[in-house]
Parts: C-alpha cells; sequence; structure tokens
C-alpha cells in the first residue's frame, strides 16, 4: 500500500479497519478496534507501528477516541459557522456578493477552468452559462445551497422552451452539474443535488444529400463564385468552415492534395477544425483541379473564397428556387459527397477517414451505412460445384 512498508496493508472488515503484515516470514492479521473511516484509516496508516503490539495498540485506540471527538467538535462548529454564512450572505444580493456560497462565484471558476479552450467552445460556454444564470434568476436562486433536487426539472423545462438540440442539453446539464462540484470542493455542500431527468430523444433530421443528377444541374446553372464553391463542396466533402477558411497556401497542384487545418466560424472567425481527426490532407480530384486552376489565384496566404456564409447561402437558395429543386442547407454538400461516393462504390475508408476527417469507420456508417452497394444475397456460389 501506498505510504507502508512492503509487504504492509490496511483492510476492512466488518465495520474494523484490520492490519496486515508479516513477521519473520509469517502473515500476520490484527484488528485495529477502529472502525472504518477517513479519519480511522488515516490514523492507522500514520500509527502503524503502534498497532504492532498489544500494549502500544491500547493506547493508539486511546489517542484515537480523542482525536474523533476533537473532529467531531470541529465539525459541530464549522456547520454552525457555515450556517451563520449562509444567514449573512442571504441579505446580499448575488451580484454584489461574490463568495464561495454563490453560483456567480462558481460560474467564474468554471469558465476559468475553461479559459485555454479554443474561442469558439468558450462562446458556447459563456452562453450556457448566461443561459443557467437567466434560469436561477427566474427562480430566485442565488446560492448554492438553495437549490433543490426538484429544480433540477424546472430547469429541463426550461432548456425544453428554449428548443435547445440534444447536444447543447447535454453540455448545460454538465456544467450545473460541475457548478455544484466545485461547491463540494470548497465544502459549501456535501452532494450534488442536481440530476439529469429522462427525457425523450427528439427525432433526428435524416439526411437531404443532393442526387448526383442534381449536383450536375445546380453546377451546369451557376457561375462564378458559386459554382467554385459548390464544384470543390460537392467533390471533396470538406465542411463548409473548413472550405471558407481554404487560403491557396493549402492547395497542392504538384501532389494534387488539399490540407485542412483551419476553420471559419459563422461569426468570420478562424479556428481550429472540429476534431483531431479533422485535420486532414484530402485528395484532389481532376474536377476540383480544373476548377481551382481556373479561379484568379492570388496571394498564397489569402482566401480562394471572399465571401461570406450567409451570402453563399442566399445565392444557393436561388438557384435551387430557380431550377425547382428542394431547399437545402449548404452542410448537405458534405453529405452528398458521402451518398454518391459510397453508393458507387469507393471505398468507406477513402470516403469516411481520408475525404470526411472520421475517426474511424463506424463514424462513417453510422452515418452513411444505407448509401452502401446493396450485398450480395447469394453467397459462397462456388460450393454448388463440389456439393451437387
Amino acid at each position: 500500500m501506498k505510504g507502508l512498508k512492503r509487504s504492509r496493508n490496511i483492510y476492512v472488515r466488518g465495520k474494523y479497519l484490520w492490519i496486515d503484515y508479516q513477521e519473520d516470514c509469517v502473515r500476520i492479521r490484527k484488528s485495529t478496534g477502529i472502525k472504518n473511516s477517513t479519519l480511522g484509516f488515516k490514523f492507522v496508516k500514520d500509527n502503524y507501528e503502534r498497532f504492532l503490539n498489544d500494549k502500544e495498540r491500547k493506547k493508539a485506540k486511546i489517542d484515537y477516541y480523542k482525536l474523533e471527538d476533537e473532529h467531531v467538535t470541529k465539525s459541530i462548529e464549522k456547520k454552525e459557522r457555515d450556517y451563520e454564512l449562509k444567514l449573512q450572505s442571504k441579505k446580499t444580493s448575488v451580484d454584489k456578493n461574490n463568495n464561495e456560497y454563490s453560483f456567480t462565484y462558481a460560474m467564474k471558476f468554471f469558465l476559468k477552468e475553461k479559459q485555454f479552450l479554443k474561442k469558439s467552445s468558450l462562446e458556447v460556454y459563456n452562453a450556457l452559462i448566461k443561459l443557467i444564470y437567466e434560469f436561477l434568476k427566474s427562480k430566485n436562486i442565488y446560492y448554492i445551497y438553495d437549490f433543490k433536487r426538484e429544480d433540477s426539472i424546472d430547469f429541463m423545462s426550461y432548456l425544453l422552451e428554449k428548443n435547445l438540440s440534444k447536444s447543447y442539453i447535454k453540455i448545460s446539464s454538465m456544467i450545473f452539474k460541475r457548478l455544484f462540484n466545485i461547491a463540494i470542493e470548497n465544502g459549501v455542500i456535501d452532494k450534488n443535488p442536481f440530476f439529469t431527468p429522462k427525457i425523450k430523444e427528439k427525432e433526428k433530421r435524416p439526411l437531404n444529400p443532393f442526387s448526383l443528377d442534381e449536383v450536375k444541374l445546380l453546377i451546369e446553372n451557376s457561375d462564378g463564385i458559386l459554382k467554385s464553391y459548390l464544384t470543390i463542396a460537392f467533390f471533396t466533402g470538406a465542411r463548409t468552415g473548413e472550405i471558407l477558411a481554404l487560403t491557396w497556401r493549402d492547395i497542392d497542384f504538384h501532389n494534387k492534395e488539399i490540407s485542412i487545418t483551419k476553420s471559419l466560424s459563422s461569426k468570420n472567425r478562424l479556428d481550429t477544425p472540429k476534431t483531431k481527426s479533422s485535420y486532414r490532407v484530402i485528395d484532389m480530384l481532376e474536377i476540383v483541379e480544373k476548377e481551382l486552376l481556373s479561379m484568379k489565384q492570388t496571394n498564397l496566404d489569402d482566401f480562394i473564397f471572399k465571401i461570406s456564409r450567409n451570402r453563399l447561402k442566399k445565392m444557393l437558395d436561388l438557384l435551387l428556387d430557380n431550377l425547382n429543386i428542394q431547399e437545402r442547407t449548404l452542410y448537405e454538400t458534405r453529405h452528398t459527397f458521402a451518398s454518391v461516393m459510397l453508393s458507387k462504390g469507393e471505398e468507406p475508408m477513402w470516403v469516411g477517414c481520408k475525404m470526411l476527417g472520421h475517426k474511424d469507420l463506424n463514424e462513417t456508417y453510422k452515418s452513411y451505412a444505407k448509401y452502401l452497394p446493396k450485398s450480395v444475397t447469394n453467397r459462397a456460389v462456388f460450393l454448388k460445384d463440389y456439393f451437387q
């Protein structure tokens, strides 16, 4: 056991702590006579030598009971002090009071823990912290100890009314739990009162990729920057933000490759790609190469597409309306690449991991399994020639 000499151990038997050690190659087990507790375990560990001798063990037990009495007394005194502080803190507003009993304190501590994350992640956490604060304010709850278990249900209802996605609800619940754990670490409360009620999962919006005929129609009826964007989006499978973040430095015409190392957020902030596996070098198909070569190449560090996401979406919507094609999001170009390539027999590993940046094939199959070519129904036909 860590902190003890080799071959020495402490274990629990019944309600009491026992010691286990070797003497003259003989294993000996003795009861300490001390009930199992955090305080008792630490005392036995710190005074292990005293428990080896029967006479010393009795003295050690007496010392322990004195220590236990002192511990209980201090615990009672602390609770009394804490109660007084709680009464005092209730007299002030949470906005004016930033002590460890307030949610404000826990929220600031939580955001401090997250300060080294990417900016887009920090924005999400800040937005959800604000959402939690608004809920607590609506319930007139400003202090950690005022939150009751049933308030978790009200919080879930609050989120559902906001029509938040499942992922945002999950993150919000995680944040709330962490706020209480911070309070536990500071000795404000003993246990976490928050729980996540089970809710009926919303049906996922089904993928709605374009058909290959629709892709051809869109490219043939577009021009300029929209045509270039659609060509690259449909035949690389890259995310919208990844394409808008591309510079000419990312294009390798010699090896026919494109490096995906960054992403442009909806707020036009340059950031890292979505996940670690999203950092990738993808193949430049011939149709993409021709389109890139036809574009005016500027400084290596200039963006290839100098256009906002909103402007691109409006241009696409207008084109879809003119061609009488069902409206889609820009992101459907990525799903289109996957569905078209897989349905035409391209290797799932190349489509999912190489081009889309999935961490493994499970991620690819989870979303796109239905687009794989139909499986063979008559297996092992060759056996008929041997066993007729």
